[in-house]
């Protein structure tokens, strides 16, 4: 509850902020390239995307949690991490990067008067802030899932129960609707403006492989332990196979039927019904950019 009434105050501050601006600057001139209502569209997505980001973080930190939690029982090893100014350090630069990053993507207007210099500095500044966001919860991310993946390798598994180690899933699943939301989100700066594929492009190109690689990295590690650990119990009926009689056909059978049985446990702690609920996250932000090119060519055609 703390972290939605949080989200709900950035939110307010940050839009009254743009808007503040905005009205105390005097407005833009109905001729001016940039119009009033294309700045607060933008307003609206720069102030909801670190909002969103502060509900979805806490739903990360849980099922990180669980994860964490799972690979230290399985694997009978503390969570280690590096120090706290090395961990702080990748977060901050994850974010400087992002920062930076948004104040070069956004291209203002040369020779304008002052008062439109403010407001699209501040739009700005908008831009920025929310590819610093974007940039401190990939870092965080990616930094949770290398830990994954060295710890994942040392787990001790059993091969009969290998659904004990779905919330590793569920947690790159997470981290996909994390990134796929904001891509959702981001026809709102075309809401009653012009929609144009170059507003889209970077949070694309940057959003789609990020979410693919946050889905796959946490669980390569576990990966590799399930498939060491099938390889060595194939190897051992292989050896029992060969030293059985011939003549012996029940047991013969029977770890033949167990042998194909190892062979078809999966190797990555997702199931099908994970999978489907991914690719839905990931087709979700395409449908959402489409159908607002429709809607805008729609009321172009009639009003």
């Amino acid at each position: 509850m703390k972290r939605i009434l949080g989200a709900i105050t950035l939110f307010v501050v940050l839009f009254g902020t743009f808007s503040f601006v905005y009205y105390t600057s005097g407005g833009l001139a109905p001729d001016y390239s940039f119009s009033e209502n294309r700045y607060f569209d933008l307003s609206r997505l720069y102030a909801l995307v670190p909002a969103y980001w502060l509900i979805v973080s806490y739903f990360q930190l849980q099922r990180s949690k669980i994860a964490r939690e799972l690979l230290e029982e399985l694997s009978g090893k503390t969570f280690r991490v590096e120090a706290d100014w090395i961990r702080y350090s990748i977060l901050v630069l994850g974010s400087v990067m992002g920062l930076v990053y948004g104040l070069w993507d956004f291209r203002m207007a040369r020779d304008v008067p002052v008062d439109y210099q403010i407001m699209e500095n501040t739009l700005k500044f908008g831009n920025g802030l929310v590819w610093a966001s974007n940039g401190l919860l990939l870092s965080w991310r990616l930094y949770f899932a290398t830990h994954c993946v060295r710890i994942g390798r040392h787990i001790n598994i059993d091969l009969h129960r290998a659904d004990q180690l779905r919330p590793l899933g569920r947690v790159g699943s997470l981290d996909v609707f994390g990134v796929m939301g904001i891509l959702a989100l981001s026809p709102l700066q075309s809401l009653s403006s012009d929609f144009r594929w170059e507003y889209y492009e970077a949070a694309f190109a940057i959003g789609i492989p990020g979410a693919i690689a946050l889905f796959f990295l946490p669980m390569l590690g576990v990966r590799q332990a399930v498939r060491r650990a099938k390889q060595e119990r194939l190897a051992e009926v292989d050896s029992q196979l060969k030293a059985l009689s011939t003549g012996d056909l029940s047991e013969v059978n029977t770890l033949l039927d167990y042998r194909s049985h190892l062979k078809e446990v999966p190797e990555w702690p997702v199931d099908t019904r994970l999978i489907s609920r991914v690719l839905l996250y990931l087709i979700v932000p395409p449908l959402a950019w489409v159908g607002a090119a429709i809607v805008e060519r729609g009321v172009d055609q009639f009003f």
